[in-house]
């Protein structure tokens, strides 16, 4: 389960709608993660000890399913940092406005992605 909070949510919704027709990108903060798909994602500061948790991005007038790109640029951080718990938030945006936003990590051998619950929430 993905926890993040409504702010956090809002924030990353409002970039993806604003840089519509282009896509957003962003990365997601929050306390070390307790397990490799627990994560609590805030609205907080380097300065609080926390680390980067995900990455959120969309996907103009495409489904918020990870590509193969977005699968190699996984990779790639799996590579340079080893293990990778992130969650990647996908948007969906059409017309400036958001259809759909969803979670996904990479499964635990690091080759594909699965889709992740997300609770918005205190």
């Amino acid at each position: 389960m993905i926890r993040i909070t409504p702010e956090a949510w809002q924030k990353q919704i409002d970039d993806c709608e604003r840089c519509y027709p282009h896509e957003a990108c962003g990365l997601l903060v929050g306390p070390a993660p307790a397990g490799r798909h627990d994560m609590q994602i805030t609205e907080a500061h380097v300065t609080r000890n926390l680390e980067v948790v995900g990455v959120y991005h969309s996907h103009p007038d495409h489904p918020p399913k990870p590509s193969q790109f977005d699968l190699d640029r996984a990779k790639e951080v799996v590579e340079a940092f080893g293990d990778n718990p992130w969650i990647y938030f996908i948007a969906a945006v059409a017309e400036g406005n958001l259809e759909v936003c969803r979670g996904w990590v990479l499964n635990e051998s690091n080759d594909a992605f699965e889709e992740a619950e997300i609770a918005v929430e205190q």
